[in-house]
C-alpha cells in the first residue's frame, strides 16, 4: 500500500515538472519570436541600405557621363552643339525624374516596412511582457504550492510516524505488562511449591527477562527514531533540490534574455 502511495506521489511530481518545462519552453519561444522579428528588421534595413548604395552609384555614373557629354559639347565646333545640349539635357532631366521617383518610392517602402516591423515588434514586446509576467506568476505560484504541499506532506509523515511510534510503544508496554503479570503469577505459584533457592533463581530469571525486554524496546525505539530522522532529512534535501532547480530555471531565463 505504501509503495502505491509513493508511486502516485512520484507521478504527481513528474506531471508538475513536465508542466513547468512546458511553461519554460513557451517562455523561450516568445524570446525566439522577438529575436526573429529583430533579425527581420535588421535584414530589411540592410537591403534598403544596399538599394540606396546602388542608387548612389547610378547617380555618380550619371554625373560622370553628363560631365563627359558637356565637356565634349564645349570642345565641339559643330553648329548643332545647342541641339546636342538640349537632347542631353532632356535625357538628364528624364534620368533625374526617374531617380527622384525611385528614391521617393524606396523611401516610402522603407518607411512602410519599418512601420510594419515597428508595430509587429511592439506587439511582440507586449505579448512577451504578458508572457513573462504570466510565467513569473505561474512559477511563483508553483513554488508556493510546492512548498505548501511539501510542508503538509512532512507534517503528515511526522504525525504518522509519531502515531506509529506511540502505537508501537503502547503495544510493547501492554505485552510487557501482560508478560510481567503472567510471570509474577508463575513465580508466585512456584515460590509456594519450591524452596527459597529456587525462588531466588526464578526471580533472577524474571529480572533477566525483564532487562532483555527493556533492552529490546530501547533498541527498537532507537531504530525507529533513526528511520524518522533519515526520512525527515531526505524530505528536506528533496525540498532544497526543488528550490535549487526552480532558481536555476529562472536564472537561465534571465541569462538568455541578456543575449537578446
Amino acid at each position: 500500500m505504501s509503495n502505491l502511495v509513493r508511486l502516485n506521489e512520484l507521478t504527481q511530481e513528474l506531471e508538475k515538472s513536465m508542466a513547468e518545462n512546458r511553461a519554460i519552453q513557451n517562455y523561450l519561444g516568445e524570446i525566439k519570436t522577438i529575436k526573429k522579428t529583430l533579425d527581420d528588421a535588421r535584414l530589411v534595413y540592410t537591403q534598403s541600405s544596399e538599394k540606396l548604395e546602388k542608387m548612389q552609384i547610378e547617380v555618380n555614373k550619371l554625373v560622370l557621363e553628363t560631365s563627359k557629354v558637356l565637356k565634349s559639347i564645349g570642345e565641339s565646333s559643330d553648329k548643332n552643339w545647342s541641339k546636342l545640349l538640349n537632347q542631353n539635357l532632356e535625357h538628364i532631366l528624364e534620368l533625374k525624374k526617374a531617380i527622384a521617383k525611385n528614391l521617393d518610392e524606396l523611401d516610402k517602402n522603407i518607411k512602410d516596412d519599418f512601420d510594419i516591423l515597428k508595430k509587429s515588434l511592439e506587439n511582440e514586446i507586449k505579448e512577451f511582457n504578458k508572457s513573462q509576467h504570466r510565467f513569473e506568476t505561474e512559477m511563483l505560484g508553483n513554488i508556493k504550492k510546492f512548498e505548501s504541499e511539501l510542508d503538509q506532506n512532512i507534517n503528515s509523515r511526522l504525525t504518522e510516524l509519531d502515531n506509529n511510534q506511540l502505537k508501537f510503544e503502547g503495544e510493547v508496554l501492554g505485552n510487557l505488562n501482560k508478560f510481567k503479570n503472567e510471570l509474577d503469577q508463575n513465580l508466585s505459584s512456584r515460590l509456594e511449591k519450591h524452596s527459597s533457592d529456587i525462588q531466588v533463581s526464578i526471580r533472577n530469571e524474571g529480572a533477566q527477562i525483564q532487562r532483555a525486554n527493556e533492552l529490546y524496546i530501547k533498541e527498537n525505539s532507537q531504530r525507529l527514531e533513526e528511520k524518522i530522522s533519515r526520512k525527515i532529512s531526505n524530505l528536506k534535501w528533496l525540498f532544497l533540490a526543488g528550490l535549487v532547480g526552480f532558481s536555476a530555471l529562472i536564472v537561465l531565463g534571465v541569462y538568455l534574455l541578456k543575449f537578446i
